[in-house]
């Protein structure tokens, strides 16, 4: 904060644009929101282009999701996702804040869209982030109702997470991928296994959160 702003009272806001993206990315690492959001307007105003301007665009997205203030966020992954690189790890997770909060705002059409997006994206670059990514898609597309596409994207998910071995936060989300399945086909068992696994999964990956 302290850089971009010594380079904006010098008049050089284009040299400011990625230390404001930077602190935007701490802050919401901080689960400082309101001042994520505030970063990131800073980035835009200064004139950021391109990624650069996705991932402004990106951290207002999530700040806002965690705020619970959906339409603002789907409005900022939609911008974010239309500036940043099919197949990065940017863009799988602008994709998934999409996906989440067209499903919390019922907007299923809407949804579908954004789970098509991430689908046909290329996963080489960033597996990881496309397995969290489609592996959220496949639970929001099972509570809603459609077990095809679901299943579809959930294959996808565990394709692509063949590549991340030992990937702890990705096998968290399978595993809680897996329970819900195993929930919806009415396999308590299975589920109460599986919701123990993904559990201990997030802990050892560090989200506390779930």
């Amino acid at each position: 904060v302290v850089v971009a702003e010594h380079f904006e009272r010098a008049g050089h806001p284009d040299r400011a644009r990625g230390h404001w993206v930077r602190a935007a990315a701490q802050a919401l690492e901080g689960q400082d929101l309101d001042a994520a959001r505030t970063y990131a307007d800073r980035a835009i105003a200064a004139g950021a282009e391109g990624g650069l301007l996705g991932r402004a665009h990106l951290a207002k997205a999530e700040a806002a999701s965690w705020q619970l203030q959906y339409e603002p966020a789907l409005e900022a992954a939609r911008a974010a996702m239309d500036r940043l690189t099919p197949g990065g790890e940017a863009f799988f997770e602008a994709a998934t804040t999409a996906v989440a909060c067209t499903t919390a705002m019922g907007k299923h059409d809407a949804m579908i869209g954004f789970v098509a997006r991430m689908r046909d994206a290329p996963r080489e670059r960033a597996p990881g982030p496309a397995a969290l990514g489609l592996s959220t898609a496949a639970s929001h597309l099972l509570y809603a109702g459609d077990a095809a596409l679901a299943a579809e994207v959930s294959q996808a998910a565990r394709d692509v997470a063949a590549k991340c071995t030992g990937d702890a936060a990705v096998l968290a989300k399978l595993a809680l991928l897996s329970a819900r399945e195993a929930k919806f086909r009415g396999d308590t068992g299975g589920y109460a296994q599986q919701a123990a696994a993904s559990r201990a999964l997030f802990e050892a990956a560090g989200d506390l959160r779930r």
